[in-house]
Order: C-alpha cells, then sequence, then structure tokens
C-alpha cells in the first residue's frame, strides 16, 4: 500500500495486490500484547528479520489501521488496482499450540479467526475474497518450525505456503484475464 501512494510511477507496473494474512484493519490484541510483544516476541532472532521495536505492533491497532484506511481510501481505489484476500480461519485443532489462547479469546468476538487477526479483519476492504486457510497467521507466514526448532511443538505450521501463492497467482491471473 505505501508503495502505491508513495510511488505513483510504479502501478502501472502492478497488475493486482493479494493480501495472504493481511492485517487491513489491525487486531483487537495489538493492545493486549504490545508489553508481550516488546519484551519476547520482537526480539525472537528470526532470519532476515531484524528484531523489533514495538511501533510494528502499534500500527496494528484497528484506530490506527481505520484512521489510516480513512485518510488514505481514496488514493489506494484511484489507483484502480484490484485488490484480493486470503485469509487465515483455522479450525481449532489446526491452531498453534502458541496461538491457542489468543485464538480463544479472539473467538469471543468472532470464531473465524487466525489467532492474531479476526477474520473480518484480514479481508481488504473492497477487496475480492480468495478464501480461507485451514491455518494459524504465523503458520500462514513463516515456518517457524524451521525457524526456530527448539521451539518447534509450540506451532503447527505445515501449511504449504507455495501453492497457496501459486494458486493465489492463478486465479488472480484468470480474474484479470479471462479469455487467456
Amino acid at each position: 500500500l505505501d508503495v502505491l501512494l508513495r510511488y505513483p510511477q510504479a502501478r502501472a507496473r502492478i497488475a493486482a495486490v493479494v493480501s495472504y494474512a493481511g492485517a487491513f484493519n489491525g487486531s483487537p490484541l495489538a493492545d493486549e500484547f504490545s508489553g508481550v510483544y516488546s519484551e519476547f516476541i520482537a526480539r525472537l532472532p528470526l532470519k532476515g528479520c531484524a528484531s523489533g521495536t514495538g511501533a510494528e505492533l502499534d500500527a496494528l491497532r484497528p484506530e490506527v489501521r481505520q484512521s489510516w484506511w480513512q485518510a488514505h481510501h481514496h488514493e489506494v481505489r484511484a489507483a484502480q488496482i484490484p485488490f484480493f484476500s486470503l485469509v487465515g480461519a483455522p479450525l481449532p485443532d489446526r491452531v498453534s499450540p502458541m496461538l491457542r489462547s489468543n485464538h480463544a479469546r479472539l473467538a469471543q468476538h468472532d470464531v473465524n479467526n487466525d489467532g492474531q487477526l479476526l477474520a473480518r479483519d484480514a479481508v481488504v476492504p473492497g477487496s475480492a475474497l480468495l478464501g480461507f486457510v485451514n491455518a494459524d497467521h504465523w503458520a500462514m507466514a513463516i515456518p517457524l518450525t524451521r525457524q526456530l526448532p527448539a521451539l518447534a511443538a509450540l506451532f503447527r505450521d505445515d501449511v504449504p505456503r507455495s501453492t497457496l501463492v501459486k494458486a493465489a497467482i492463478e486465479v488472480v491471473d484468470k480474474t484479470l484475464n479471462p479469455l487467456l
């Protein structure tokens, strides 16, 4: 989204945007877990990722995300780029042990959640819904059992990420180019 806004010249090279477990409307958990995030999660040694500062979680507060959309939705829509959403909504047995309490907490608002986000908050406003994945938020995003082998028992991340991305690209391509 920042690329669309900051670099209008790049828009011509973007055929579509696919949100993959995106946090477009934030998470009700952002305020609640800011301390835990800053003290523990931001410091996890993930390959290719710098340590977090805590600002990442602040950006996920629903009021921050909603404010951003209110300020920028006209610019985003003016780009005339189609958006698609692929959302996590795991069955309880597919939720990583590390996210089970979050999943239960969010289920008080909506049973359709990925342990970090309510499913409705992972859908880009005005996008086409590609589908729901029977996996939690972290499982969709990162192979944590490989990244953090000492903590592997805490995660259910046997998700075919590359297959999901390839399928999303194929559906988007067929949607944008129906005669091919």
